[in-house]
């Protein structure tokens, strides 16, 4: 059985053009947010539309940010997530994320995140609007928003044939 942190390790994020795009929002999104949304992009099977709810484990999260993170810390965390909002065409936005629950169970918990029905055109199927993916723990050691956007920014550039 494949542990967590392997799981982790070999997970390939898919991200469509309009999340791509995400990168030029200066100080709107942070590298949490960012590693969040890339993580939810992993876990998803984006031919499976049914399945928008995805869940992670603390271990998981203290992982992707380097260091512990508190219940009160993630919740509020979630709440600016949740708030991300993504413009497409000339006078459309969407929200990303409409739900999102800790559970807990003794000193542990999981995160449940689930992203909006009108959002669903970013995550699931995204052949039609192309996407471009790379593995999740090329850049799980970035400690900052800036060199997240600088990976991203290269991995565009050197990849540009990548959008699918």
């Amino acid at each position: 059985m494949e542990s967590e942190k392997d799981n982790l390790n070999n997970a390939l994020v898919q991200k469509s053009r309009p999340l791509f795009s995400l990168w030029k929002e200066k100080e709107k999104i942070n590298l949490f947010e960012y590693k969040m949304l890339d993580m939810y992009l992993s876990r998803i099977n984006s031919h499976d539309p049914n399945n928008r709810t995805v869940s992670f484990s603390m271990d998981d999260m203290s992982e992707i940010i380097s260091s512990h993170i508190t219940k009160a810390e993630m919740l509020e965390r979630l709440k600016k997530l949740q708030g991300i909002v993504v413009s497409y065409g000339d006078d459309a936005a969407v929200t990303l994320f409409e739900y999102s629950k800790i559970h807990i169970d003794d000193k542990h918990f999981e995160v449940e995140l689930m992203c909006t029905q009108t959002a669903h055109k970013f995550f699931f199927n995204i052949e039609r609007i192309g996407y471009f993916k790379y593995k999740f723990r090329n850049y799980i050691c970035i400690k900052t928003r800036f060199f997240y956007c600088l990976f991203i920014f290269n991995f565009f550039f050197f990849n540009i044939n990548c959008f699918k």
